[in-house]
Order: C-alpha cells, then structure tokens, then sequence
C-alpha cells in the first residue's frame, strides 16, 4: 500500500475494492467475525482514487474494524462500496451493541476517523442506536491530477 501511495499515481476503484474485500477477510479469518462483502463497483468502472485518497480509505476501514473487534461485542460485520456520479460510497455496519456518541469520550479511533474523513472532505454518518452503521461519501478526483 505505501509503495503504491509512493507512486503518486491514480488507482482504480476496482483495485481499491480488491484491496478493501482483502483486508476485510484478513480480519474475518483471524477473528470470530462473520464477513459480509458487498461490491456495486462494475468491472467497467473507470473511477479512480489519488493515492492519498487510497490509504486514507483503507486506514478508515481498518479502523472502523478494529473499533468493532474491541467495542461492539458483534458477531458479523458488513462492508458495502459502490460509485455514484462523482462520489465513493462506502456503507460498514457491525450487529454489536452500537454506542451513545453523547455519552463517550472519544479516543484516538475515532478523532483519526473524523480527520481522515475531513482530509477526504467526505460526509460521515453515524447511527450507533443498534450496532453500528457508518456511511461516507467521497468526492472522487476529477480528472488524473494528484491535488485537486
């Protein structure tokens, strides 16, 4: 991943849902979670992200992942990606006992989340009522410039 962020070259959204679906079985075999993958990206798909735009999106999985391996108490988790227009959107939930965000003190997980979000300049949503579901939606780059 570093190596290819190094490249400083545009990635394909299907190169970044492989390694998205890769990440996700890691953790499903070294853990008793139950994977659910769901990809709407189509082999066509000529989408792309910057390399930065890829590893803040992986860093966000692996720490929306980790944040349910050590909170939630869940059994299964669900990953979803899909492209719309000019936006990413990546859907993750856990079936876990969710949170009351009024009532934490966010560590570092959580604030790392928020940053990397706004680096993305991407929308987050949260409904942690029953486990805990998360959308993003992320401004994908116009054009093959590196900085928009």
């Amino acid at each position: 991943e570093l190596i290819q962020a190094l490249k400083h070259e545009p990635i394909e959204l299907t190169d970044l849902a492989i390694r998205m679906q890769s990440i996700c079985k890691d953790i499903s075999d070294d853990t008793h979670l139950t994977m659910n993958w769901h990809n709407e990206l189509i082999a066509s798909d000529s989408g792309q992200v910057t390399s930065d735009q890829y590893l803040n999106i992986l860093n966000i999985l692996r720490e929306l992942l980790s944040n349910t391996i050590k909170h939630s108490q869940a059994s299964e988790f669900h990953v979803g990606i899909q492209a719309i227009t000019d936006r990413l959107i990546i859907d993750y939930s856990d079936n876990g006992t969710g949170f009351a965000q009024d009532e934490i003190k966010p560590g570092n997980g959580l604030y790392n989340l928020q940053a990397r979000c706004s680096e993305l300049k991407a929308a987050i949503h949260w409904d942690t009522t029953a486990g805990t579901k998360v959308k993003i939606r992320i401004p994908l780059a116009t054009g093959n410039t590196e900085h928009e």
